[in-house]
């Protein structure tokens, strides 16, 4: 779900039965389609930081960290950028 205004991707999540079978590659790509046809030229995601490789892979770029939220997040998060120009 894209979340915003400014564009952030938020709530992607794939089952871990589902996982290395491309499912989470075709969701960044729909979400990327939607994004671009919304006229959107970028799209933030604050990642958990086991899945920052996995958005790393299909086009994110890391552009800072984002500090904990106590106290439910108790660790810092990375945050990415999904450039659409």
């Amino acid at each position: 779900m894209l979340a915003g205004p400014p564009a952030e991707l938020d709530l992607m999540f794939v089952a871990d039965e589902a996982r290395g079978r491309g499912v989470g590659r075709r969701l960044a790509a729909h979400m990327k389609e939607r994004a671009r046809a919304a006229g959107l030229d970028a799209v933030r995601v604050v990642s958990h930081p086991p899945s920052e490789g996995f958005y790393r892979s299909v086009g994110a770029v890391r552009v800072g960290t984002v500090p904990a939220a106590l106290p439910k997040i108790t660790w810092e998060r990375p945050e990415l950028v999904f450039a659409l120009g």
